[in-house]
């Protein structure tokens, strides 16, 4: 679980961006929450925190009206150094705070119906971890202006399918892929009306060694500043990001810039490009190739051949 890797790694010096690995001692295993409703307007702390727990089950929960815990951020569940969580029909909304949803450290997590939602917004991070599998996740971020509504970092080889990310009224973007996020696949994925400032979009790979993530039959319309930007570099110079692809997506937003690709050797097949945008594809690194895509007036220096997803 964890850490990222590159080409530089020495395992014996500790030098580089290593992946790494932690021993779980004693973890509680076997936890089943389920069929509850949790108010978290008097408490104190975090509704429902989960460390170091393993093949656990939270099904049929709702967390409501969550507070800004103390000392815990905004979260309405967190969960850290864990395996094997699954969470299936949970429902968190918020009060004063966000609703905000967090898994760092884990491997093979499995969610299957989760909404999020609140007065202040919603957010859910995944970070340092492989092998999850996500299905008809809902993020409405609407009421928020300052973090970012979907957001992984160092996750890798996960599934998600029937992933929406809506209505976030801040600018940080409403997918964003950071830090070594790399050979997931998002599939039927919805990201719309997400507002985005400079520097945002509503897919955003930030330039960190995301390398290999696939979207397909996606629809990503109306989000401010750019629907889709696959960055060349981080913001020191010292990555990239690579060899992503988008098959048979459906692209829009008027007077916006639809997918921007200074990454190196993406593949972009079969894509729908809705009129009205201010550019519809600018490649604007070696090895980006692609055709069958539908630009219905809008631009693109694309270059025609044939590729595949990774």
């Amino acid at each position: 679980m964890g850490g990222g890797f590159s080409s530089g790694c020495n395992l014996s010096s500790g030098v580089g961006n290593c992946a790494t690995a932690w021993l779980m001692s004693n973890p509680l295993t076997g936890i089943t929450l389920q069929n509850i409703t949790i108010d978290g307007t008097n408490v104190a702390t975090l509704p429902v925190g989960m460390f170091g727990v393993v093949n656990s089950t939270v099904s049929n929960v709702t967390i409501e009206r969550t507070n800004t815990p103390s000392g815990n951020g905004t979260y309405s569940l967190l969960a850290n150094v864990t395996y094997g969580l699954t969470f299936t029909n949970v429902t968190l909304t918020s009060g004063t705070a966000l609703a905000e949803m967090g898994v760092y450290q884990h491997g093979n997590l499995t969610i299957n119906g989760m909404t999020i939602s609140g007065s202040a917004g919603g957010a859910a991070y995944l970070s340092a971890g492989a092998n999850d599998s996500v299905t008809n996740m809902t993020i409405n971020d609407a009421g928020n202006t300052t973090s970012r509504p979907f957001k992984t970092t160092a996750t890798r080889h996960s599934t998600f399918n029937g992933l929406t990310v809506e209505n976030g009224s801040g600018s940080l973007n409403g997918i964003s892929l950071e830090y070594y996020s790399s050979h997931n696949t998002f599939s039927g994925c919805v990201v719309q009306n997400n507002a985005g400032g400079n520097g945002s979009a509503g897919i955003n790979s930030f330039g960190n060694f995301n390398q290999y993530n696939t979207f397909s039959n996606c629809t990503v319309s109306g989000n401010g500043n750019v629907q889709i930007y696959i960055s060349d570099a981080d913001a020191l110079g010292l990555a990239q990001d690579s060899n992503d692809a988008f098959i048979a997506n459906t692209i829009g937003g008027s007077g916006m810039p639809g997918l921007l690709v200074y990454g190196a050797n993406a593949c972009v097949n079969n894509n729908v490009f809705q009129s009205g945008l201010s550019a519809g594809i600018e490649a604007e690194s070696s090895g980006t190739m692609g055709s069958g895509n539908v630009m219905n007036g809008d631009t693109s220096n694309l270059t025609t051949g044939t590729c595949t997803a990774p």
